[in-house]
């Protein structure tokens, strides 16, 4: 049986490290299919804000959006600071759905 794969596909300049290695995505056009179950990170390598637009099969990874972020009331507003209270609700949320947050290789 196949394996359902992430895909991601990104709007403006970014990068995804996993297994090692850095993939760029410069170009709306451009698609990056991440291995399922791999530790992976993303960094924003533009001067905009990057865009994403990710496909997971198959599907519960919404169930952890959902928990973890509050809906977006103004769209024209400055994304919410990182608080400790954001951090501990993405923290609780990810192990229901599988998500494991890793400290950076340096760490």
């Amino acid at each position: 049986m196949a394996k359902i794969l992430p895909a991601i596909s990104a709007f403006g300049a970014a990068a995804w490290t996993y297994r090692c290695r850095s993939v760029s995505a410069r170009d709306a056009a451009d698609f990056i299919r991440l291995p399922r179950g791999v530790a992976h990170s993303f960094e924003n390598t533009g001067n905009v804000d990057a865009k994403v637009l990710l496909v997971v099969a198959p599907a519960g990874l919404e169930k952890f959006f959902e928990e973890a972020f509050y809906p977006v009331e103004d769209r024209s507003a400055a994304m919410p600071p990182m608080t400790g209270e954001f951090m501990a609700r993405v923290l609780e949320a990810a192990p229901k759905v599988g998500l494991e947050f890793l400290p950076p290789p340096s760490q």
